[in-house]
């Protein structure tokens, strides 16, 4: 992940064979391009050990992704309606006015598997980043489920498809951050570049 320098040796062996698993795949490039665990937001829930996840804003409430794969919504401002704490769950995806945070909001599809259950590449996603904020704060006894290998490669694949199509648009209607972009199409003119070498080379 973008900044986010990996510790394998301090992980559980089932996540850490699920990222060596990854980093063996096509999809590992996109791990150096996606934000890093500290730009989120989390809770660890002490009763339940166990960690929540912040996925953005929707109208008067914020977004909440558990390990479960469930998603409520917590109403955090009050209005004629609704009183600020009041808690409902995300049964369908959510409109426009749904402001995910990235890498989530670049995926419509990961951004509409924000609800309960997630779709499987978007709760892979999720628990593969409170793995992260876990080991990184070092909480201990935390009760978190292994991210599924296919549904994690699935949710990469996404966001690369993502960043491949947001290439094409014209500037103004991009949502991605242009050093994403570029560090995308360098990566891939590296790879270019490696793979035409190791022809010539064959060919010699």
């Amino acid at each position: 992940m973008a900044d986010e320098p990996t510790t394998p040796s301090l992980a559980p062996w089932q996540i850490h064979n699920r990222f060596v698993d990854i980093i063996c795949s096509d999809a590992c490039p996109i791990l150096d391009l996606i934000p890093s665990y500290d730009r989120f937001r989390f809770d660890l829930n002490q009763s339940e050990n166990t960690v929540v996840m912040y996925m953005g804003e929707y109208g008067d409430s914020e977004i909440i992704a558990y390990p479960d794969g469930s998603v409520t919504k917590r109403v955090i401002r009050d209005s004629n309606i609704r009183k600020a704490g009041t808690t409902i769950k995300v049964i369908k995806p959510m409109g426009g006015q749904f402001r995910a945070v990235a890498p989530f909001s670049w995926s419509d599809s990961l951004r509409q598997g924000i609800i309960t259950p997630m779709s499987a590449p978007t709760h892979a996603l999720v628990l593969v980043y409170m793995h992260i904020w876990v080991l990184k704060t070092e909480e201990k006894n935390v009760d978190l489920p292994l991210p599924g290998y296919q549904g994690l490669y699935d949710a990469l694949v996404l966001i690369r498809n993502a960043i491949e199509t947001e290439n094409m648009l014209p500037i103004r209607q991009r949502r991605i951050p242009a050093e994403v972009l570029s560090a995308h199409q360098l990566g891939k003119i590296d790879k270019d570049k490696s793979t035409k070498g190791d022809v010539e080379m064959e060919g010699a």
